[in-house]
């Protein structure tokens, strides 16, 4: 049930910034986690395109990061993908796949750089 419900509020939502809002608004205790995961801004890695996210502005990567407030009460981990095109998980593969496995099985979020 809690996985339906945060699929039809959130994962399934057409606005991605409303759905950040109704995160944040959440009570800390009930929240979920975000793992943002992500190409470095620019040209990136082996195909190029980098981040498709924009760095500033509403909806950007710095206030993505703002909802989550700072240091060690923060509900949102920023991780970049060193040398990524705009597809992590093509461009980065093993290191995604790594990542993806450490955070799934063994509950560890992927450190700031991979």
């Amino acid at each position: 049930l809690g996985f339906a419900l945060a699929y039809d509020r959130i994962l399934a939502a057409t606005d991605g910034q409303e759905a950040l809002l109704a995160l944040s608004r959440m009570d800390a205790a009930v929240r979920p986690e975000l793992h943002m995961w992500r190409a470095p801004p620019g040209r990136g890695g082996e195909d190029g395109g980098g981040s498709s996210a924009s760095m500033d502005g509403e909806g950007g990567v710095e206030w993505i990061k703002r909802l989550g407030g700072k240091g060690s009460s923060s509900w949102i981990s920023n991780t970049v993908f060193e040398g990524a095109g705009h597809s992590v998980h093509n461009t980065r593969q093993e290191a995604f796949v790594a990542a993806l496995n450490a955070l799934a099985l063994r509950g560890e979020a992927a450190p700031k750089a991979v």
